[in-house]
Order: structure tokens, then sequence, then C-alpha cells
């Protein structure tokens, strides 16, 4: 479980923008399936280059309204220590962060498009794939601190607990049940959020080889 925080969660307009973009085109998809199936992503479409925009419109819609607040729930809550958090490293840190969100959608998205592409039948949504790239940012930027309880572990490093949740999502792809869940998104998700954050904080490298 995440303990308490001391910087105070407000949310930057940047945050604030994707979360009210992303829920309002979520509802309105609920009541209007035309824009939800025309939103989804389908790796056989794209790899036939056809509904490329569907990289960046699957984050827009999602299942349930437990899939939309789940995920605008990371986005809100990690989202606004990360922005912190660059802006503390760093100038245009909330423009970092954007373009993380931003990028991370694309290449999680298109990872899974790669793997699904030649599956008819297979289709994506929801903005997990940022949302996952948030948490795996999150537990770069404070890979030294404890915020994360396991069971049987008791705290560990974030950086511990970014590493196992990665290795969870690889044997949910090998042995787990093979449901709608689009776990490639979500692997893809991750590491990209960890791959863009080193390549703006290059620092953080020798924290993670420390431990």
């Amino acid at each position: 479980m995440l303990s308490d925080f001391n910087a105070p969660l407000s949310p930057t307009p940047g945050i604030l923008l994707i979360i009210s973009i992303t829920t309002i085109i979520s509802v309105y998809a609920f009541y209007y399936q035309k824009v939800y199936f025309s939103f989804l992503l389908h790796p056989y479409s794209i790899a036939g280059k056809k509904k490329l925009y569907t990289l960046i419109t699957a984050a827009l819609v999602h299942t349930s309204w437990f899939h939309l607040i789940f995920n605008m729930a990371i986005v809100y809550i990690l989202g606004v220590m990360v922005e912190q958090k660059f802006e503390m490293m760093g100038s245009y840190g909330s423009v970092r962060f954007f373009v993380l969100y931003l990028f991370t959608t694309i290449t999680g998205n298109f990872g899974s498009a790669l793997v699904h592409r030649k599956d008819f039948s297979f289709r994506s949504a929801g903005a997990s794939t940022g949302a996952l790239a948030i948490l795996g940012s999150f537990c770069i930027v404070n890979a030294t601190e404890s915020y994360i309880s396991l069971p049987y572990l008791g705290e560990i490093l974030n950086i511990h607990f970014v590493i196992i949740f990665i290795l969870g999502l690889i044997y949910e792809i090998k042995f787990g049940k093979k449901d709608h869940t689009d776990q490639y998104a979500h692997i893809f998700g991750v590491l990209s959020g960890i791959l863009i954050t080193l390549l703006f904080y290059p620092h953080l490298f020798r924290l993670i080889y420390l431990f």
C-alpha cells in the first residue's frame, strides 16, 4: 500500500487536461458505441497501415466505469507526484511529463499491435499504457524510497517493486488466463515509462545500478 506523502496532490493543468479529455470521451463512448469501436486499438488494421490514429485514441475509451476510474486514479495520484519530481530535477518538468504520457501511450499500444498484428479479432482499449508508464516512472524517480508494502515481504524499495511488477506481467503473459486484458500493452507501457524517464534524467542510472 502507499504510505503518506509530504507533498500535496495538487494537479497541474496538464494532468487535469489528460483526465478531463479521457473521461469526457470515455463516458461519451459508453453511450455511443460507434465512437467506442472506431477508437479501439485494432492491431490487424494497423498492420495494414490503417487506423494508425488508434495508437492514441485507444487510450481515450474504456470498457467500464471501473476501468476508467482506476486508470484516471493512477494518472491523478502518481502523475502529480511524478510531475512534481520532474520539476524538482530540472526545467520543463511539466512538458516532460506530458511527453512521457503521450510517448508511452503510443509505444505501449504499438508494442501490443506488433504482437497481435495477425489476430483480426483482437482489440484493446484504455489508458493503462500511459498510466502504468507513470507507475514505472514513479518507481524510478523514487527508486531508493519505500512507499509500497507487499504481503509477506513488508516494505520494499520502489525499484524492487517495479521489477517484481514487470516479472508479474511476464508471468501473466506466459501462464495467466487468456482473457481480454492486454498485458502486452501493460508491459510495454511500464518499460517505456522507465526508459523515457532515464533518458530525461540519466543520473538515475546510478541509483538503479546501486540497488
